[in-house]
């Protein structure tokens, strides 16, 4: 996340991109494994095109090992983010893999509030597991998912950043208590 004085970015990665991380490194172990088992091949190009050779031919065959290091390679490269571009007047949600696939716009004219909202995670028995903090940018067409928290206090930090640069109120719906605040640079200007 970071903020230019005129451009706000917030993008999504975190824990998908380690996940796939850990699936290529997977991957890559068993057809390490696999290529060692049969014999390696002396020289290390010679092993390199025995490891692509084995990665594509386990894609046409249904092998695991390609097939983590498929999902792995999706996960790593796939990418979002949100954009907030007061040059443009533009408020941008982009998905892609490398390069963004697909945008939607809308102008920051629309945007009416910054939301934190506390949302519950179950377990098997019905029982809380876990709760994190989304915030949010709202606007009559659509719905900007800025991240989640943990705490409580991280969410509000950066939903008010957030707020102080798009001039926009900011509402906190954590356990059922609205309560709406201005940023200061908002109080100031009234």
């Amino acid at each position: 996340m970071f903020n230019l004085g005129y451009r706000y970015t917030a993008r999504s990665e975190g824990f998908l991109s380690k996940l796939g991380l850990f699936f290529v490194f997977l991957g890559a172990m068993l057809v390490w494994s696999q290529i060692v088992l049969r014999g390696a091949p002396h020289g290390f190009r010679l092993f390199l095109e025995e490891a692509f050779r084995s990665a594509f031919h386990g894609l046409s065959s249904g092998s695991p090992p390609s097939y983590l290091l498929l999902c792995g390679g999706v996960l790593i490269f796939r990418h979002g983010g949100v954009v907030f571009d007061k040059r443009k007047d533009l408020a941008m949600k982009w998905w892609g893999f490398l390069i963004p696939f697909q945008r939607k716009t809308v102008p920051l004219d629309s945007l009416t509030k910054v939301t934190i909202t506390q949302r519950s995670h179950y377990g098997e028995h019905g029982q809380v597991s876990y709760r994190d903090y989304e915030v949010h940018v709202r606007s009559a067409e659509m719905d900007f998912s800025i991240g989640s928290c943990f705490f409580h206090r991280a969410a509000r930090r950066k939903a008010n950043r957030i707020a102080r640069f798009l001039l926009l109120p900011m509402y906190d719906y954590n356990d059922f208590s609205h309560l709406q605040t201005l940023p200061d640079v908002i109080r100031r200007k009234r």
